[in-house]
Formats: structure tokens, sequence, C-alpha cells
């Protein structure tokens, strides 16, 4: 079921409220407000605490004036915890305001990937800017065991991680949740967790990663299906990240399923897919 939300900003807080399913609306862009930022005559999205859900858009802008001094040189961020919160396919863009002189804004896209507890880092030349984003999951416990089924398989990436010597996006190995054997006629989900990386030396510029889960029954028809893209730039590295991905199964009858997950990656300057791994597991409905 899609759960969509509304963000609006009223003076220097951000105020979130639940909202009906609006039709052709698909879900929720995260924008703070801004307040003064540490150079002069500059502004910045605030810093502080955000209640985020995985599936969201994290947008935070940069306003300065366009004058020496103002002007900034260099724009990067952090992430504490790599593959929860990541650098939206949108990327880092300036925006555009037809007749506006004067001023300019540089809109930095993130995805929340992950429910997360993470701390990220804008920096801006030399000053940094912290938002903490807190998964809003509390009172929702389809969502808390959502959230703890990503984190095991999150910790099973990590543990699985060894230093490879071409780019890969090695696989964990599918399964169902919140159950391994969900009970029938119930809904569930089926998805997986991967490792990518880029060993340093790699060819730069971008790596556009594929993850593809898809749930069939006994008679080879898909019935669930879902692809997760993450564009990787590669400017030098390494680079280095865990991520999960996921699909919504319909209520099904008792019987047996399985789940295939695959990755694959479009190098730079590439148009084909090159196919990294794949992995099948039976799904058991009781």
């Amino acid at each position: 079921m899609n759960k969509l939300m509304f963000s609006a900003a009223i003076s220097v807080s951000l105020l979130t409220l639940k909202a009906l399913a609006v039709n052709g609306v698909d879900g929720t862009l995260i924008h703070p407000a801004q307040e003064a930022a540490k150079v002069k005559g500059c502004k910045i999205s605030k810093p502080g605490d955000y209640k985020v859900s995985a599936g969201d858009v994290i947008e935070l802008d940069y306003t300065y004036p366009v004058v020496p001094g103002a002007i900034p040189t260099k724009v990067d961020y952090e992430v504490t915890t790599s593959g929860r919160v990541v650098k939206a396919p949108a990327g880092f863009r300036t925006i555009s305001v037809p007749g506006m002189v004067g001023v300019e804004t540089i809109a930095f896209f993130f995805d929340i990937v992950l429910n997360p507890d993470d701390k990220l880092i804008l920096k801006i030349d030399g000053e940094k800017y912290t938002y903490n984003f807190i998964a809003n999951v509390k009172g929702d416990v389809a969502e808390i065991k959502r959230a703890e089924w990503a984190t095991k398989l999150m910790a099973s990436s990590k543990a699985a991680t060894t230093a490879p010597s071409d780019v890969s996006a090695a696989l964990v190995g599918p399964g169902a949740g919140p159950t391994e054997s969900p009970p029938a006629n119930t809904d569930f989900w089926v998805g997986d967790a991967v490792n990518i990386e880029v060993p340093a030396g790699s060819k730069n510029g971008d790596y556009i990663f594929l993850m593809r889960v898809y749930l069939t029954d006994s008679g080879g028809k898909v019935i669930a299906q879902n692809t997760l893209g993450r564009i990787v730039k590669m400017k030098g590295g390494p680079i280095a990240f865990g991520t999960v991905f996921d699909v919504d199964v319909p209520a099904q009858k008792a019987g047996k399923y399985e789940v295939k997950t695959t990755s694959s990656v479009i190098e730079p300057l590439q148009t084909a897919e090159k196919s990294l791994d794949e992995k099948k597991a039976e799904v058991v409905v009781k």
C-alpha cells in the first residue's frame, strides 16, 4: 500500500503532515527552509534533525549572491553510513530562475534508500553543515519490521565484503520478509542486499548499477519485480557501499515460489549492461 505525505516549511521549521493519497503523486520530497549560512550574504537549508522514511527524496539548497567571495568553488558531501542516504540521480544542480539576476542557488538531491539514522555533512568550500536523518518508523509495526529486516541484510552484506580487483556488485542472497516463510493470503516482500565496489584505478566517469528482483510461481509466472538503479561517479576512488532493494508482493496462496536477484553495470561511455552477479532462493508460503 502506498503511503503519501507532503511537507511544508513554516518559519524555520519543517512541518510534515500526513495526507490523503493523491493520484499521480509518487512520494515525498523533504525541502527544509533556509537560514543564514556561514558565509555572509548566503543562505543554506537549515541544518538539524529531520525525520525521513525509505523512498523519500531530500533537497538541500545553498543560495549565494553572484559577487567575489560568495561564489563557491567546490561542493562535496559525506555520509556516516554508506548505502542508506545516497546522492540521487539528479545529483547537484544549479537552479535557474528566468528573470532573476544576481543570485544563484545550488540544489543538492539525496535519496533515502533505507530507513536511516545517519549524519550527512554538506561541504561548501571550507564550511560544513550537518543534517541528521532519523528513521520515521515509530509506531508503525510494518515499517519497523522492514527496517529490521533491511538492517540484518546490510550487516550480512558488510560481513561478506571482500576486496575485489574489478568493478563488482556482489549479492548477499535473496529472501522474504517479514518472515522467511510468509503466511498464505498475507502481503509480504522479497529482496536482497548488494555490495557495490569500484576499486582505485578504475576508469573515471559514471557507473550505472542496476539491481533487479523477481518473484515467480512454480510455473515460472512473474508475480512481482522491481529494479533499483544507482549512479556512481568515479573520480579516482575507491568507492564502496552497500544497499538493500526489494519489492512488495500481494497476498499469495500456499506453495513454493522462487525469488531471483541480479546485478549489472553500465560502465562509463558504454551502452551495454555487464552482468555481475545472480542469486536464487526458494520462498515457501505456508
